[in-house]
This record gives structure tokens, C-alpha cells and sequence, in this order.
């Protein structure tokens, strides 16, 4: 492994584990053994170090949103979406946990994770929308409720983390909060669909 490679590891699970408030230079470079000038050599300072990760996110999570495409909103696939979105965010929880310390130190990830998840509710309305036509969702459903569901996925997308250790979630978060958020929907579906959609989820 590059040693540039190194240090973003080290600084990934230290910012997951400390905070990046806590989390320093130099404390990266004595858990990787190195001089905090040969760490400075490669990235010249912390923020550079949270740009770079926040960027490796973008590039993960993009890659999940390709995939989200190229279905066809069938239920199964679209739960298997949200787990591997949840998933990445769990490996870069840093930027969720520690949102307003990142958004405060470098303006421009706050841009970039705004847009990001302005794109995640239009993405969710489209998917709604396809069910209320294809006789999934109930069809009573108002255009101002399918914007509150938008909104709510939102919501759980960035409070989860914290909301896993008020619910004493340990493990398979990732998976946990996916079906937390798609169960959500169940009282919009019409009666002959719950039944599909709570087998799904392990209901019954």
C-alpha cells in the first residue's frame, strides 16, 4: 500500500473513532510510525486529509447511485440500494457525525453535501412517484405527503448514526437502518402489497 494510501486509512479510522476535532497530524503519524514531517510531506494539513476522504466518499457513493439507475425501482433492489448507501456513509461516518466541525473548517464539502443530498430527495420523489402509479402506493397520497417522505428519508440519511446509539444499534447498522427507513413507507402502501413488503423486511 502507498504510503499516501496509509495515512488516509489511519486518518479515516481515527476521524471515525476520535472525532476530528480530537484527531490530529500528529497523531496519525506516530500510529503509523512515520514523522509528522513526513506525513506533512503528503498531505500539508488536516483539512487536506478530510478533503481527500470526503472526496473517496463521493466517488463510493456515486458508485451506488449508478447502480440505483439502472433498476427498475423493483422493491428488493431499491432496499438493496439504501444498504449500500448506508453502508458507505457508515465507513465515512466521520463526515455525519462530525458535519457542522467538517462543514465549518472547509465551506466547500458543505456545498458539495448539500447538492448531494438535494439529489438523494429528487432521486426518492421519482421512486415514490413510480409507485403511486404503478398502484403500489396508495393513490390518495398528495403531492405535499410524497414531499414529507422525501424529506423524512433525508432526515434518517443524516441522523442515523446518532440515532443508532440512542437505539442501542451495534451491529449490521447499515442493514438495520435501511429496512428502518423503508419500513416508513408501509402504512402508504396499498393492502395488497404490505404483506410482499413485510416478508421483505423479515415481518413475518
Amino acid at each position: 500500500m502507498r504510503t499516501r494510501d496509509k495515512i488516509l486509512k489511519e486518518a479515516l479510522k481515527q476521524f471515525n473513532g476520535l472525532g476530528v476535532e480530537k484527531t490530529t497530524t500528529r497523531h496519525i503519524a506516530s500510529a503509523l510510525g512515520m514523522s509528522q514531517g513526513n506525513l506533512h510531506y503528503h498531505f500539508a494539513n488536516k483539512d487536506l486529509l478530510i478533503k481527500e476522504l470526503f472526496d473517496n466518499f463521493i466517488q463510493k457513493i456515486t458508485e451506488v447511485r449508478k447502480y440505483e439507475y439502472q433498476v427498475l425501482f423493483k422493491k428488493e433492489d431499491v432496499l438493496a440500494s439504501m444498504d449500500l448507501s448506508f453502508s458507505v456513509m457508515y465507513k465515512y461516518r466521520f463526515l455525519f457525525r462530525d458535519n457542522e466541525t467538517v462543514w465549518r473548517r472547509l465551506s466547500s464539502i458543505k456545498k458539495a453535501m448539500l447538492e448531494l443530498l438535494a439529489g438523494r430527495k429528487v432521486e426518492i420523489k421519482q421512486i415514490i412517484s413510480h409507485y403511486v402509479k404503478q398502484n403500489i402506493f396508495r393513490p390518495d397520497i398528495s403531492d405535499s405527503q410524497q414531499e414529507y417522505l422525501a424529506d423524512q428519508f433525508v432526515f434518517n440519511i443524516t441522523s442515523w448514526l446518532n440515532a443508532s446509539e440512542y437505539l442501542g444499534v451495534t451491529k449490521q447498522k447499515s442493514n438495520y437502518f435501511a429496512k428502518f427507513t423503508f419500513r416508513q413507507w408501509l402504512p402508504y402502501l396499498v393492502s395488497e402489497e404490505m404483506k410482499n413488503w413485510e416478508e421483505l423486511l423479515g415481518e413475518k
